[in-house]
């Protein structure tokens, strides 16, 4: 069966690069449909997420080792973040020497060197959540797995899919949101043979996270969502506000990726300019520089100031635009989580300033944010929707983030109408 979800979604951002198309159809396309070829590919993906899961291990280690090396001269993976170093003006230089290395590394088109130069990127600074590079590999993974076994086209992006909800699943714990995001946003047919290797996939991704990290959430949030109407409309206010600057973003990513298209065109070397951003940025607001992943928590229990959430929100905005547009790593998702959460705050900040007799929960509204700023750029709704929901564990704020989401999704969707022309030319290879 078609997947009408997935035209009418493309309009957003990627989370990752597109390896290529999926393919409409192949020579073999007879043999797809059965349960048996569904098993078999069912296989073949749980071989490829376990193997994928080994090496998302292998990336995270790779990144803490290179920001605590560059950063602070050690080998403490435990310090990795950025934020506290002592370098001065000279911090500026890393990010640049990172993309020196990105360059170098990426002069072929092999997903693997995609996932090993994002990982150096992130170690040196890059706004970017260690997802990217765990993601590419696992879908690279299956991929190559697909062709090691001489599956059909079709078949090699099936296992594409199934490796990066496998690496999506085992970071956040977040096994149904992968596979909703590969039936929203990835996969362009709904059938047994591409939807059971995927639920493979993400089955083993969730496994591997409670065998490493236990059944706790991922990200905490103690305090209870506020559930009065009056509350949940103005969430919902929060994600159409939300939603209306995810069409920003997207334009602005639109273009930032065309200019260095542009750019690129006539040096290789114009890709230093968005690492320039990076390091500029990174020297006046350091919380920019790396994953920032810490600072969700931080977010979800209000333990920030309110020059953290300017720079947050808007630095880090810039940060990520710039290195995600030129280097075209797709969005991510921990930068969106980290800047949709504190534009949430900021705004439940405002709301609650505006009009006191409303009750904001502070949590919630960085959840909103959080959940309503993926829906608006990936235009993948019901993957935002449970993402929130996995990550927290708080089933008691499904309705106000159902609201939120479907309100950013909505203004995304009717003022992005047409398709969007970027050309990924990250080719499976």
């Amino acid at each position: 069966m078609k997947n009408i979800l997935y035209n009418i979604n493309k309009n957003g951002l990627p989370v990752i690069p597109v390896l290529s198309p999926c393919p409409e159809s192949d020579e073999t396309t007879g043999r797809q449909t059965g349960f048996s070829r569904a098993l078999y590919l069912s296989v073949l993906a749980l071989v490829a997420a376990i193997t994928g899961i080994l090496l998302a291990k292998a990336i995270s280690w790779i990144t803490g080792m290179i920001t605590s090396w560059v950063f602070y001269g050690n080998n403490h993976i435990e310090t990795t973040s950025p934020a506290n170093h002592n370098l001065n003006a000279a911090v500026i230089l890393i990010p640049v020497a990172g993309a020196l290395l990105f360059v170098f590394i990426t002069r072929h088109t092999s997903p693997f060197l995609k996932a090993l130069a994002t990982t150096i990127g992130i170690g040196t600074g890059a706004p970017m959540g260690i997802e990217s590079p765990v993601m590419m590999a696992g879908g690279a993974l299956g991929a190559w797995i697909g062709k090691l076994f001489r599956l059909t086209p079709t078949e090699n992006y099936i296992l594409f899919v199934a490796g990066v909800c496998s690496g999506m699943s085992w970071l956040f714990g977040a096994p149904l949101a992968a596979i909703f995001l590969a039936l929203e946003v990835l996969l362009t047919e709904w059938t047994l043979c591409s939807i059971l290797p995927v639920i493979m996939g993400s089955a083993v991704g969730a496994v591997s996270c409670y065998f490493f990290r236990g059944a706790d959430p991922v990200y905490n949030m103690t305090d209870g969502p506020a559930g009065n109407l009056i509350a949940i409309v103005a969430y919902t206010a929060a994600g159409l506000l939300i939603g209306l600057l995810s069409v920003l973003i997207i334009k602005s990513s639109g273009v930032i990726q065309q200019l260095f298209e542009k750019l690129t065109g006539y040096s290789k070397w114009f890709i230093l300019l968005a690492a320039l951003v990076v390091g500029i940025t990174g020297y006046y607001a350091p919380e920019t520089l790396g994953d920032g992943n810490s600072y969700i928590n931080d977010l979800l229990h209000a333990h920030v100031t309110l020059s953290l959430l300017f720079m947050l929100s808007v630095m880090k905005l810039v940060s990520w635009l710039f290195f995600s547009g030129g280097n075209q790593t797709g969005s991510g998702i921990t930068p969106v989580l980290i800047i949709g959460g504190a534009i949430g705050l900021l705004i439940g900040v405002i709301i609650q300033l505006a009009f006191p007799s409303v009750v904001i929960n502070s949590a919630v509204a960085v959840l909103i944010g959080m959940s309503a700023m993926f829906a608006g750029t990936s235009r993948a709704l019901l993957t935002a929707v449970i993402f929130a929901v996995e990550i927290t564990h708080h089933t008691d704020a499904a309705l106000p983030l159902s609201c939120a989401c479907l309100a950013a999704y909505s203004s995304s969707f009717f003022l992005l109408k047409k398709k969007r022309k970027a050309d990924e030319r990250f080719a499976l290879s």
